[in-house]
């Protein structure tokens, strides 16, 4: 059956660390004890474990525009005023 409000990719998958051991000193997709998907280093207690996924190249570079725009709007508002300064 089909949970439609859960839809999965079969094609990428969790391991199970008692069939497939985690690899060490890296993050990782995880989940936790209360069944939580995480990011970060393999842990005892944790009940699954998988590499994460490719993020596209259109992603990332929207990513890219947002941050430098982000940051060239920060510069903006750092740059002193003309009301701003004192007029001694």
């Amino acid at each position: 059956m089909t949970d439609n409000l859960h839809p999965t990719n079969r094609d990428w998958c969790l391991f199970d660390p008692e069939v497939h051991k985690p690899p060490a000193g890296v993050n990782l997709l995880l989940i936790n004890e209360g069944g939580v998907l995480i990011i970060g280093p393999w842990y005892k207690g944790a009940l699954a474990w998988g590499y994460k996924p490719v993020i596209p190249a259109t992603v990332k570079a929207r990513l890219t525009q947002q941050k430098q725009k982000s940051e060239n709007e920060n510069e903006i508002e750092k740059e002193p005023q003309s009301w701003d300064m004192d007029p001694r």
